[in-house]
């Protein structure tokens, strides 16, 4: 499959908006940190419990976001399948504000391609390294992270308190 992958200028600006697709919940990620290390348990949801979750969409405005983000886009005979949206952050670490992969192409390496365009702009602008957060109930976006590179640093059982 030839997947381009691109760092959005205001010639494609039009292209941030993909619609968020829906995502199944099939388990819980359960972080834990014991003799100073993190780990995790993963907690599989019995079939009854087995769901699916879409996120409302976000409607992006590149021009009054470009100073402050970097927005990276798969493309697939020049349709947008993909797109990760990167956040410059004080803390010397490249945020990872947003990714998402069109359903049907989704396991098809887009989201890792994203990521390592991502990995670039990181080195680009001398950044320690890429962070990001996702709720424990993803659980596939939990072990997807942590299959690219990602690992768990840390805990926050507020961030997500107000939504579903």
């Amino acid at each position: 499959m030839d997947v381009i992958i691109r760092i959005i200028d205001e010639s494609l600006s039009k292209d941030i908006n993909l619609k968020n697709g829906k995502f199944d919940l099939i388990g819980r990620f359960v972080p834990k940190y014991m003799n100073e290390e993190w780990g995790n348990d993963i907690q599989i949801f019995s079939e009854d419990n087995i769901g699916s979750q879409i996120f409302p969409n976000e409607n992006y405005n590149y021009e009054l976001m470009k100073e402050e983000y970097i927005f990276v886009a798969a493309y697939y005979k020049n349709e947008v399948v993909g797109l990760a949206v990167y956040k410059h952050n004080w803390n010397k670490y490249l945020y990872l504000y947003d990714l998402k992969v069109k359903n049907e192409f989704i396991n098809k390496s887009i989201g890792k391609l994203l990521i390592n365009k991502g990995k670039e702009v990181e080195k680009e602008y001398s950044y320690n390294g890429i962070y990001t957060q996702t709720q424990d109930n993803n659980l596939l976006a939990c072990l997807f992270y942590l299959k690219n590179s990602f690992k768990i640093g840390g805990f926050d059982n507020k961030v997500y308190e107000g939504t579903q």
